[in-house]
């Protein structure tokens, strides 16, 4: 897994895995769209969606400068 950092926010790809998170219940999951937003996956249509579009499907993380002054 790879991560990404839009508009401030570090995000964990799990475009090839998100079936099996959305199943788990464990984390909200969003598709990243081209012009920088996102929109929470309520549905496994959305999935299908986002994956035939070749858009890419995170786990936020956290806002990097707060893991900025972490380090």
């Amino acid at each position: 897994m790879n991560t990404k950092i839009v508009n401030g926010f570090v995000w964990l790809l799990v475009t090839n895995k998100a079936k099996e998170i959305y199943q788990s219940g464990n984390f909200d999951l969003y598709v990243l769209h081209n012009d920088s937003s996102e929109s929470l996956i309520e549905s496994y249509a959305q999935i299908n969606d986002a994956q035939e579009c070749g858009l890419e499907i995170g786990i936020e993380v956290e806002l990097f400068n707060n893991l900025k002054n972490q380090l």
